[in-house]
């Protein structure tokens, strides 16, 4: 069976940030950006938007200098409109990226899409027009540029648009082709019909990428379907940060791809275990916690087996009611005493506290303890030892 390598393009530091509570100045990106690219978080680190502000611009010329000097493991994007002073601006701050054959421009146009000739004043003509023409003059500006483009909304554009604005940008030299889910109305099977469609004319001249927003649920399971299509990099957020409901949840995809590695045989050049760092070094520098209890893969419960049943079947298989391998995410498989636990839960609880009860008197403080609607689940040795009362 061949296996296809998965690109892993971090786009926090950009569309992940674009929230209510996420404007980050220059050093609290460089600060990140530093963490994802020397701990192998990322192929790709989109870092902003050079042409919107300055602080941008100088958070992608400082980070361009740093992954230069220090020699991080990934390129550095930026995301530019089709304007050739956007393109401009973009190239002068990824330069030092650039120089060292690290740099990635990430091209589009703006604008609605769902009626496209009419928001814009664009027809198909004078759009690929301002595609060829930003492309080629980011080639010229700097030939050893990495340059991809991004097809908004590509699930509700018209198929025609879509398909001659791609191969317009593919022959003018974009090696990497986004089809985004900018506002999350895809559905998983949709979607997966469209990368299909696209990879069946553009064929393995270019790499298709995959951009999903969670607004139904299903940014997840649109990247999973997408690169099941034939994409081979996948646009995603840590913690699933990102505008509105969030964009795909890099752990959540990534554990996808390695917990089911017998189904789908990729690929991935990634830490897992520095992931829960990257989770706790994004909450320093964006100041609130983004992830629930049941977050995939990096919640606080997500490792936790309260249920009887299940606290026993994991005892004699692991993966009986568990498909990711914590361990390699830097977690711990835990069973927590709780109303619903065994009495094997309750006695290992029992000497983690250093208490030593007869056979008989174990069981008498078990049913005790159900009785009891489990302490509210708060466990001190206070409360065991007054169910030996």
């Amino acid at each position: 069976m061949r296996v296809n390598k998965i690109f892993v393009y971090d786009t926090t530091l950009r569309d992940g940030v674009q929230t209510a509570e996420g404007n980050l100045n220059w050093k609290q990106k460089l600060k990140f950006a530093r963490f994802l690219g020397k701990n192998r978080q990322a192929d790709v680190i989109e870092c902003g938007f050079p042409a919107a502000h300055g602080q941008d611009f100088k958070a992608v010329k400082k980070i361009s200098e740093s992954c230069a000097l220090e020699k991080w493991p990934v390129v550095i994007s930026a995301i530019s409109r089709c304007k050739l002073e956007d393109v401009e601006k973009t190239v002068a701050a990824l330069e030092p990226a650039i120089s060292s054959g690290r740099g990635r421009i990430y091209l589009f146009i703006a604008g609605s899409t769902t009626k496209k000739d009419k928001t814009l004043g664009l027809n198909i003509k004078s759009a690929k027009k301002q595609i060829v023409e930003s492309i080629k003059y980011a080639k010229e500006l700097y030939p050893g540029l990495q340059i991809q483009y991004c097809a908004v909304d590509a699930v509700r554009l018209n198929w025609k648009y879509l398909l001659l604005t791609v191969l317009a940008a593919e022959s003018a030299g974009a090696k990497i082709i986004t089809l985004a889910d900018s506002p999350g109305f895809a559905l998983p099977l949709e979607y997966y019909s469209l990368v299909k469609r696209v990879k069946e004319k553009v064929r393995d001249r270019t790499i298709l990428s995959v951009h999903t927003h969670n607004d139904l649920g299903l940014a997840v399971a649109n990247t999973i379907l997408g690169i099941q299509a034939g994409a081979k990099q996948a646009e995603v957020t840590v913690a699933g940060i990102g505008e509105r409901a969030g964009n795909a949840q890099k752990e959540a995809v990534i554990a996808s791809l390695l917990s089911r590695r017998d189904y789908f045989h990729k690929k991935i050049n990634f830490q897992s275990e520095n992931a829960l760092l990257a989770v706790e070094a994004l909450k320093k520098i964006i100041k609130y916690n983004p992830l629930s209890l049941h977050t995939p893969v990096v919640g606080e419960w997500v490792s936790k087996h309260a249920s009887g049943i299940h606290q026993d079947w994991m005892k004699k298989d692991p993966f009986s009611f568990q498909v990711v391998n914590f361990e390699q995410w830097g977690k711990r498989t835990d069973f927590p005493l709780t109303i619903n636990s065994s009495l094997g839960c309750f006695i290992k609880t029992l000497k983690s506290f250093g208490i030593k009860k007869s056979d008989n008197d174990i069981f008498q403080a078990f049913k005790k303890y159900k009785k009891s609607n489990g302490g509210n689940n708060v466990i001190t040795e206070e409360f065991l030892e007054k169910l030996f009362d």
